[in-house]
């Protein structure tokens, strides 16, 4: 029983990295702590514990703390201000963000 843990765990931080799979109608970047920066666009992952929060997309304006567990804080489009640990962001794909913004 120990064994099925780590398999599963494995499992699943390989499937985070891919990203999304083939055939996905959104493309989202997983976030790194390292690659959240000010002005970056982002969205509230789906699994966030705020239910209200999830799927909400703003901007990066501030970063705190260690660079490898950064706290952000993200302006929302609604215009909301936010903190945020990295792993609860999912970068925006540059494309899905400008189309957007021109619909």
């Amino acid at each position: 029983m120990r064994m099925a843990f780590p398999t599963f765990a494995g499992m699943l931080s390989g499937a985070l990295a891919s990203g999304p799979t083939e055939g996905s109608k959104r493309r989202t970047i997983p976030m790194e702590s390292e690659e959240a920066c000010v002005g970056k666009r982002v969205r509230v992952r789906e699994d966030h514990r705020k239910a209200d929060l999830r799927g909400r997309r703003g901007t990066i304006v501030e970063r705190w703390g260690n660079p490898s567990y950064a706290a952000l804080d993200v302006l929302l489009d609604e215009g909301e201000w936010q903190l945020f640990w990295y792993h609860e962001l999912e970068e925006l794909d540059e494309e899905h963000s400008s189309s957007l913004r021109e619909n």
